[in-house]
């Protein structure tokens, strides 16, 4: 057999190898995705006990004490919001926003204005929201990909660091500097998201759903969860949360309630996320410009189901990873 008759063959197995392999995993994307996303939020927590545990003790440490807890505590909320949202009567809430918007003043916006915009949203919504229902309670499959889960999160913590020296001995001499920094700047994507922003919205979701049940408001963790992901977002933020609530509040005369939960969203919902929590999390804020944190967070999931809010961020931190990498005038994408 000729040397190139060889060469060609073993890339047709190599090539065939990789599409099995592909095929395999695939029905477990998602899972590899949340592990992933766990790894890199505890990450901060492995490093800081990683100097006197080592690795092995301390990726196991932070399974135990943050990933099966996050974990438990994510299935959690995702049920309690999607059977929340499945209890909806929509014509309840175009009846409530209207004797409201009356109160303020504002009657010339009637309820045949409200009834298409929230019927068309919840058409919109309510395929997404079943969606979700349907992976969330497939409960045999669901067991055993919590399971793959915290073992491929253990073993990412622990031999993480090895990837990069696995992947570049196979990379070509010509493109090792390219492919190095893209490596480099998709570690940084992927911790700007997951540690700077998917972290510090899981703290602030955690905070309102304990001041919200502290203060009696009703559905606290639907409301925490919401308030968790409108972090995300600039501008908008918590306050898109509270300060309807403390509208209705005073309305209502209930103004000891609402003067409470309108200290406690400015202290915990506006300034505690970006003056406390995202700098004791990550050194530096995230860079990644806030209409990709959109998609990554609320059109990933909209689009991908539960397995979005993992896999829209992977995307996501990639696709910024590419258009970071600058060699002179060439990109990644323009590799020849």
């Amino acid at each position: 057999m000729k040397d190139n008759e060889y060469r060609f063959i073993m890339r047709i197995f190599v090539f065939i190898t990789f599409l099995a392999v592909i095929f395999t995993a695939w029905p477990f994307l998602d899972t590899l995705a949340f592990a992933c996303a766990f790894s890199y939020m505890s990450k901060p927590f492995y490093d800081a006990i990683r100097k006197f545990t080592g690795r092995t003790l301390g990726a196991l440490i932070c399974i135990l004490i943050i990933t099966i807890p996050a974990i438990f505590l994510l299935l959690f909320i995702i049920s309690d919001v999607i059977n929340f949202l499945n209890t909806l009567n929509f014509l309840e809430i175009i009846e409530n926003v209207t004797n409201f918007l009356t109160y303020l003043g504002l009657q010339n916006i009637a309820k045949k204005d409200l009834t298409p915009v929230i019927s068309e949203l919840w058409i919109f919504l309510r395929p997404t929201i079943n969606m979700m229902a349907s992976q969330l309670y497939r409960l045999p499959l669901l067991f055993i990909k919590i399971l793959i889960t915290v073992f491929l999160t253990y073993y990412f913590l622990k031999d993480g660091h090895n990837f990069k020296g696995a992947i570049m001995p196979h990379v070509p001499d010509v493109y090792a500097p390219q492919t190095e920094l893209f490596m480099e700047n998709l570690h940084e994507a992927y911790k700007n998201l997951f540690v700077g922003n998917a972290l510090t919205s899981f703290t602030v979701g955690i905070i309102s759903i304990i001041g919200f049940w502290a203060m009696g408001l009703p559905n606290p963790v639907t409301l925490g969860a919401l308030s968790g992901i409108l972090t995300l977002l600039p501008v908008v933020g918590g306050w898109t949360i509270y300060m309807p609530l403390c509208l209705f509040y005073i309305a209502t005369g209930m103004y000891l309630k609402a003067l409470l939960l309108f200290g406690f969203g400015v202290l915990f919902l506006s300034l505690a996320p970006d003056f406390v929590i995202r700098p004791s999390i990550v050194s530096n804020e995230s860079d990644i410009h806030p209409a990709l944190l959109l998609i990554a967070f609320l059109m990933g999931p909209l689009a991908l189901g539960i397995t979005g809010f993992a896999l829209g961020p992977i995307i996501v931190g990639t696709f910024d990873a590419i258009f970071r990498v600058r060699t002179g005038e060439d990109s990644i994408i323009n590799l020849k």
